[in-house]
């Protein structure tokens, strides 16, 4: 998938995080299991937490670098390889669904280091990096709060 401007790939990331934590609800309203229920519904919260972070970015002080256009960057497979993980969350276990959220957020740190390392300009790289970093972090926490999940 090619992007042209910053702000079509903020956008693409909040939509996708809209469809995920709405995938997550779904699930929680399916499921018998309270323990999978209780995780999707934090799955969920997390998710729309992290789209507000994404939004803040889309409608704060960065204008000027979100309107920059994309130069030299690669097709990218990791809109796809999203819509793969989104797929696979029609699982049962709590494994399953623990590691794949991580997955899930893991590939956008990925997406957004490649991209701050194929920036044209310094204020593209270092927004792309500075989600690439919250992108990390998030990782980490997701992996440290679905443990307890699974207990």
């Amino acid at each position: 998938m090619r992007f042209e401007q910053v702000k079509d790939v903020l956008t693409h990331v909040i939509a996708f995080h809209d469809q995920v934590a709405s995938d997550y609800a779904d699930m929680a309203q399916q499921t018998d299991n309270p323990r999978l229920k209780m995780l999707l519904v934090y799955l969920e919260s997390h998710i729309r937490d992290s789209m507000k972070g994404l939004d803040g970015y889309l409608h704060g002080d960065a204008q000027q670098v979100l309107n920059t256009w994309l130069q030299n960057v690669p097709e990218l497979e990791h809109p796809q390889l999203l819509e793969h993980l989104r797929d696979r969350l029609n699982v049962a276990s709590i494994d399953e669904v623990a590691d794949t959220a991580e997955k899930i957020q893991e590939t956008l740190g990925e997406m957004f280091w490649l991209l701050s390392e194929q920036a044209a300009i310094d204020s593209e790289r270092e927004l792309f990096a500075s989600l690439a970093y919250f992108q990390n972090a998030e990782v980490r926490r997701l992996a440290r709060d679905t443990a307890r999940f699974d207990s």
